[in-house]
């Protein structure tokens, strides 16, 4: 699990429930696996249609990207979702190619593709189809077994150890093997496939395969001894909640020295894997550490987890210089733009924070595109209530991108007919709830849930299989404390997994 696919328990810390997790540890799957298999229904796509749309290709009245990194994301994803499969493997192998000759410090074959990869398994039907399309390309299983590896990830929740059920532990280990078998076939498509054996030898600790993994990164560090990603899964997994100890974290970190890993990512694991300030009981003591260390080197991520630091004490105008810093220094980085949207929202300012709001939207960024949605319905943000020509452009849009809120617009809307330019179309608005619900949408996961219980299904589908992948659907939203779910599920007489209600 590198950086990208952590940002869940991340994102739970500026929640305020990080400090029971780090404790627990976005932890060891130790616990429960069930005596019989669970049919995983995100990878199912049920004889519904592949979700299509044409959808535009920026946002009016937004700012155009403000870096080259962000415009290209942008593009990719667009690319991936639409099936332009030969785009995003030329980029992708282009930045591998010039990471592992040594011509970047940098790989950017891992940062061009992370809207993908934060879509999760909303991209699982894309790349089903690219690797088809494409056999023999490293790029193709690579970023494949990276989206299945976000999905196991995705069936942990962002709950603490003990509040996790038999089944998602099931299917975290169905998804992580999932993404091993594509990850073990990356290998042999490249001559330093670096990356693959990293993400595999992450999957191999998940599943407890510690000698495997060893070896794995190994492998890695001999192949490329530069490679960061290596030494950060080898930490985090040295860690004393995973069975490990901090003298064994200390040592990664002294080797990752040795072979001159870029300082930024030995700063990462130093603060993540060694210090973990937010987990100190003194009051004021990560404060304290935020400043000192940005005194001495202000990477990025220090810059955000001092942001979120504030964000989980409310704290939004202290909040503020920090972020015009960050979008300053590094304005390819969607959430620093709805990060000082939310900190200007929360001051009272909500004028100000719509154009930050809509860039970051515009760049990809999940919780900007759940807020302007609900801004565009509720009248919020200086914004028209009920504008829903803008509201159409705003879903497909985000859509187009592989967003969850976006696909769930879009199935709401053409099961009701409700916005314009999209009528109503039972078969694609169930694809549409399907693409959003397999990247964790609730709402979505409720109402595939639900619709396919009750039999509104595809005619083609027997009601066996409707009623099972129903109940798979509406326990996946119970889990995310969805009210209607779990009552659903009570109403059906159906076990609920997790009985806790919001």
């Amino acid at each position: 699990m590198t950086v990208t696919s952590i940002r869940a328990c991340l994102f739970a810390r500026t929640l305020g429930v990080a400090l029971a997790i780090a404790a627990a540890g976005c932890g060891h799957a130790a616990a429960a696996t069930p005596s019989v298999p669970v049919r995983d229904f995100a990878g199912e796509l049920l004889g519904l249609p592949t979700p299509t749309l044409q959808a535009p290709s920026r946002l009016t009245d937004t700012a155009p990207m403000p870096a080259a990194l962000a415009q290209t994301r942008v593009e990719l994803a667009r690319a991936f979702f639409a099936g332009d499969f030969a785009t995003v493997d030329r980029a992708l192998a282009a930045a591998h190619t010039q990471y592992t000759q040594g011509g970047s410090a940098r790989d950017e074959s891992e940062r061009l593709p992370l809207l993908i990869v934060d879509a999760g398994l909303a991209g699982a039907e894309r790349c089903e189809r690219w690797m088809k399309a494409m056999p023999r390309s490293y790029a193709a299983f690579r970023l494949c077994g990276r989206l299945w590896q976000r999905g196991a990830w995705m069936a942990r929740t962002e709950q603490t150890i003990d509040k996790i059920t038999s089944t998602q532990f099931a299917l975290m280990r169905d998804r992580a093997q999932r993404s091993s078998r594509l990850l073990q076939q990356a290998l042999a498509l490249d001559a330093r496939p670096v990356q693959a054996l990293t993400m595999l030898a992450d999957n191999q600790l998940l599943l407890k395969e510690k000698a495997e993994a060893q070896a794995t990164l190994e492998r890695v560090m001999t192949m490329m001894p530069r490679h960061a990603d290596a030494y950060e899964v080898a930490a985090r997994f040295a860690r004393p909640e995973w069975g490990g100890s901090l003298k064994a974290v200390a040592a990664i970190v002294q080797r990752a020295k040795r072979a001159d890993v870029v300082a930024d990512r030995i700063a990462y694991i130093e603060d993540h894997s060694v210090a973990r300030p937010w987990v100190t009981p003194t009051p004021g003591a990560e404060k304290l550490y935020w400043e000192k260390v940005i005194a001495e080197r202000a990477t990025y991520q220090r810059l955000e987890d001092f942001t979120l630091y504030y964000a989980r004490l409310s704290n939004w105008r202290d909040a503020l210089p920090l972020l015009d810093r960050s979008i300053r220094e590094h304005p390819h980085v969607a959430a620093s733009y709805y990060w000082r949207a939310r900190s200007r929202e929360e001051l009272g300012d909500g004028r100000a924070a719509l154009p930050d709001y809509r860039l970051a939207a515009a760049m990809g960024n999940e919780h900007a595109i759940q807020r302007l949605i609900q801004a565009h319905i509720q009248g919020a943000l200086g914004l028209p209530a009920r504008n829903l020509a803008a509201l159409a452009e705003l879903c497909r849009y985000a859509a187009a991108l592989g967003s969850p809120a976006g696909g769930n617009c879009l199935g709401s809307s053409l099961w009701d007919g409700s916005l314009p330019g999209l009528p109503k179309d039972a078969a694609l608005a169930l694809a549409w709830h399907a693409f959003a619900a397999r990247g964790g949408s609730a709402n979505s996961q409720h109402d595939l849930g639900w619709l396919l219980m009750s039999q509104r299904g595809p005619s083609n589908l027997d009601a066996a299989t409707a009623k099972a992948a129903g109940n798979f659907w509406l326990q996946r939203a119970a889990e995310q404390q969805h009210g209607f779910a779990i009552r659903k599920l009570q109403d059906a007489g159906v076990p609920i997994e997790r009985t806790t209600t919001r």
